[in-house]
């Protein structure tokens, strides 16, 4: 707006000074003082409508100005709560996601607790079941061994009888023999 006031301030010089260099001008001529002042009265009318017009116009352009601070004033304000809002929610969701972890991270220690004592019981186990197999083992053996010796003895206590009890068949079948002989 300022543009166009100097752009009108800048003519209204100009043409004052046409006006005043053509103060004595001939009566027939196209261009006389009362026409070239008729036509000053009629841009002076438009400067002073113009200049209202622009005054008009700076005040709707400072009510528009202030419309637009009032609007950014309230963006602005709608921008800080809502980052406001989002780094609460954002320090919520950390938060619980850091209890998540903290929860997990325990489970997975009372889990690794919880396997290496089942480990460690599992091998115990399996210890104690091989030292007992081995002692099984040995056990056999021995039983084994001492049910080999028992066998052996009952087949020579079962020849020895054996052995007796023919002898004395034979015995008493030669007697018989010789009685019916």
């Amino acid at each position: 707006m300022k543009d166009f006031e100097e752009c009108l301030q800048s003519f209204n010089k100009s043409y004052d000074k046409f006006i005043k260099d053509y103060k004595f001008l001939e009566k027939d001529s196209f261009f006389t003082t009362d026409k070239l002042n008729e036509l000053k009265k009629i841009i002076a009318e438009f400067n002073e409508s113009s200049n209202s017009e622009v005054i008009l116009l700076d005040k709707r352009k400072a009510k528009l100005n202030e419309s637009f601070k009032a609007i950014l004033k309230d963006h602005y304000k709608e921008e800080r709560q809502t980052k406001k809002e989002l780094k609460e929610k954002l320090k919520l969701i950390r938060d619980e996601a850091d209890a998540k972890i903290i929860e997990l991270k325990k489970k997975l220690s009372d889990t690794k607790e919880s396997f290496a004592k089942n480990e460690y019981d599992s091998l115990n186990d399996i210890n104690y079941y091989i030292d007992a197999s081995n002692q099984n083992i040995d056990m056999f053996e021995i039983e084994c061994k001492d049910n080999l010796n028992r066998f052996a003895y009952q087949i020579d206590v079962a020849k020895s009888s054996y052995n007796t009890n023919i002898d004395t068949f034979n015995a008493q079948l030669e007697q018989q023999l010789e009685k019916v002989t």
